[in-house]
């Protein structure tokens, strides 16, 4: 019995190579040089630091640690003001109200939640 090689087309073919150039080399596959780091990612590192709440937090000049241990702020919010303050500086509450990514019954929340934490 004679074995008849399988015809693919070529498309099968690159897509079997790129296959295999992707599981054993993935800088091939996702560009060379140094792997895409998540800025998130960036911060994990400090997540496992203790820190204790002072009496004022300037949200202008703190670090990430700094803002998550104060109550309302998540590591999300913590990163997202991190971000927001390279282009803006808050000089008082009223100025939480701009913030793009909450609604304005969370900024009360927030507000009164920090509001004996915090210093501009």
């Amino acid at each position: 019995m004679r074995f008849l090689p399988l015809r693919r087309s070529i498309f099968t073919r690159l897509f079997i190579l790129l296959a295999f150039y992707s599981l054993f080399f993935p800088t091939w596959v996702y560009g060379a040089g140094k792997p895409f780091i998540h800025p998130d990612f960036l911060y994990s590192h400090q997540l496992q630091e203790k820190h204790t709440l002072s009496s004022q937090t300037n949200i202008n000049h703190a670090s990430f640690e700094e803002l998550k241990i104060l109550p309302g702020i998540d590591d999300n919010l913590a990163l997202k003001l991190i971000r927001l303050r390279k282009t803006q500086t808050f000089q008082s509450n009223l100025d939480l109200y701009r913030l793009p990514f909450m609604e304005k019954r969370e900024i009360d929340r927030l507000i009164s939640q920090l509001q004996q934490y915090i210093s501009f």
